[in-house]
């Protein structure tokens, strides 16, 4: 049966991600150290025989401060402030003015009406004084009016909405602008059964959305986001720092002090533990989607880079190997970067033999670094991202299952273990370094020390219902049917039609029947 349990966790993951998805909101507190305890083990001696790596990251915004915007950059870096002003990631936030509704709220899509075609409410965006509103009316005529404060995105696939919520959290709206399709459409990710105006996220995600999507972001020790100063989008004091002391030597003349953040001399690990701030660490994604090679993680980068030989076997490789901070990505052109490619593997593409039987792939990044089709989550929308992982096409093909996956590859397993333990020596409360601790000892037999991290996991993030299944399978397996049946009942408080849940829960009975415990 545990040979088989890493795959059902995962089919488990996937038959609850609709519902996972619903429970990004506050959810009830509660304590699960009062039902019976599943190991003994320490964090400590948990700790001690596991693997740690990785770069410590760099500076967040948060309690910083001193911000002076990018235009006092441009006084003396003028050809780098006229390069990154035009980049995607300079336009990847902005508050809705009225000077750019128009182009976020086009007149001919505020002229329709979004029906959504989940919750059967109908959506309407309208200009109001200087900023926009989104009126929601659902089927039974109940309306609902919410303001739009900020469009994340750069606008080449679409843009969501969001509203801050309170002081610490954040409010995604129900809609998006899907700008390549030109129309209205559920934002991507939130599941087809939800509140209708969309998912209210907590203070580490709305934290999160801002820190990467805007300048300038300052956040309380209590939580509380300050915008007032934010400015939209990564501009130059996101990356290098706040500028105001800097700017303040510069003009005294002291060139020795200058309190930014420079990246030229950055290792290729720190660049990438750099950039992936934004871009996804590998501790930051589930492990069961690295293990089968998930479509879904194509979509962060900084995951992807560090599970490639070429960064784990070198020291000098990394984001800027390829691309300039100041400028975006070559698109439409995979030949561009093979002098890159070339610096290490010289005349490899000319070799006979390689590029394909048939000649058909001529450049590096066209086998090794493929575009891949990625759902938005929405159905039938795809949008297309360039895999960072580089590897051999097929490598792994033939290998079945995530568990046979570990065995091949101890290598993953002992780098994701590394940078989830390296996020909780600077942070006890990260659900998901738990839960991908987990999955791996899990995978590796060794239960106990799997279902304490699990355990671990739920108590910080108790409406995470894939975690939870994991716990209720676990413990099934230890022979805890009280841990077992709490589980599967937290399940069906989230999400009352799990059949999963149900169905185990006949299985627990019969448990406690051979226990003598009924």
């Amino acid at each position: 049966m545990h040979r088989l349990l890493p795959l059902l966790l995962i089919l488990w993951a996937g038959a609850c991600a609709d519902d996972d998805s619903a429970t990004q909101d506050k959810s009830p507190d509660i304590s699960i150290g009062v039902i019976e305890a599943l190991a003994t083990t320490s964090y400590e001696e948990l700790l001690a025989d596991l693997p740690r790596s990785g770069p410590v990251p760099f500076w967040s915004q948060d309690l910083r401060g001193g911000y002076v915007g990018s235009d006092a950059c441009s006084e003396c870096h003028l050809e780098e402030f006229e390069l990154q002003s035009a980049t995607r990631m300079h336009g990847t936030g902005e508050r809705v003015t009225a000077e750019n509704r128009e182009r976020l709220f086009p007149s001919h899509l505020r002229e329709s009406t979004f029906e959504d075609p989940y919750n059967r409410s109908r959506y309407r965006f309208e200009f109001e004084d200087n900023g926009v509103v989104m009126e929601v009316r659902k089927p039974k005529g109940q309306s609902t009016r919410i303001p739009v404060d900020w469009a994340i995105g750069a606008g080449g696939r679409a843009y969501t909405f969001v509203t801050p919520s309170g002081e610490t959290d954040l409010l995604e709206l129900r809609v998006s602008h899907y700008t390549d399709l030109d129309e209205w459409g559920v934002t991507p990710r939130q599941p087809p059964s939800h509140d209708p105006r969309g998912i209210q996220f907590g203070p580490r995600p709305a934290w999160r959305c801002f820190d990467c999507h805007a300048t300038g972001v300052l956040k309380q020790p209590d939580g509380r986001l300050i915008l007032d100063e934010a400015l939209g989008g990564v501009q130059c004091e996101r990356c290098h720092g706040p500028g105001g002391k800097h700017v303040e030597a510069m003009a005294r003349g002291d060139e020795e002090e200058s309190h930014l953040l420079g990246l030229q001399g950055l290792s290729g690990a720190e660049q990438v533990a750099f950039c992936a701030q934004c871009h996804r660490r590998i501790e930051e994604v589930d492990v069961a989607e690295i293990v089968t090679e998930s479509a879904s993680i194509v979509r962060h980068s900084g995951v992807g880079i560090t599970l490639s030989a070429c960064f784990l076997k070198s020291e000098d490789f990394g984001c800027l190997n390829c691309h300039s901070p100041h400028q975006d990505s070559v698109k439409g052109d995979a030949g561009h970067y093979d002098h890159v490619c070339a610096g290490c593997h010289p005349g490899v593409v000319q070799e006979e033999g390689h590029g394909g039987q048939d000649g058909s792939v001529t450049t590096c990044i066209g086998c090794h670094m493929q575009a891949v089709p990625t759902s938005m989550g929405v159905e039938g929308r795809e949008s297309t991202f360039v895999d960072h992982w580089i590897r051999v096409p097929g490598r792994f093909a033939k290998i079945d299952g995530p568990e046979e996956r570990l065995k091949h590859q101890p290598e993953l397993a002992d780098l994701v273990l590394g940078a989830a333990f390296q996020t909780l020596e600077r942070d006890r409360e990260n659900h998901m370094a738990f839960a991908n601790i987990g999955k791996i000892l899990q995978a590796r037999g060794e239960l106990d020390r799997a279902a304490w991290a699990y355990e671990q996991s739920v108590r910080l993030e108790p409406g995470k219902i894939p975690n939870i299944g994991a716990l209720a399978m676990l413990a099934m397996q230890l022979r805890y049917p009280t841990k077992a049946r709490w589980a599967c009942q937290r399940i069906l408080e989230l999400s009352p039609r799990n059949d999963l849940a149900t169905k185990l829960l006949e299985k627990i009975d019969r448990l406690e029947e051979s226990l003598g415990r009924r």
